[in-house]
């Protein structure tokens, strides 16, 4: 799948829209800082609202929302 970011960042937006709207702004910030990483970004994202939404009282920082692991094709690790 070829990489739009203009379509990252409108994901993103949608994503926190429905999930916590007071970090709507990270959107663009997300999407520069991972680019052609949207899977593994939505992945993490997904655990960590699944885990608040499943009562567990989750703060999410915006470190939290950083903390992705780097790819595995980044040479890093």
């Amino acid at each position: 799948m070829k990489y739009i970011p203009e379509l990252f960042q409108e994901s993103l937006e949608e994503f926190f829209d429905r999930h916590d709207p007071e970090k709507k702004h990270l959107a663009p910030k997300i999407e520069d800082h991972f680019p052609n990483r949207e899977k593994e970004v939505f992945d993490h994202l997904i655990k960590l609202y699944a885990k608040q939404e499943n009562g567990l009282n989750l703060m999410i920082s915006e470190s939290s929302l950083f903390s992705i692991p780097p790819s595995s094709s980044s040479g890093v690790g």
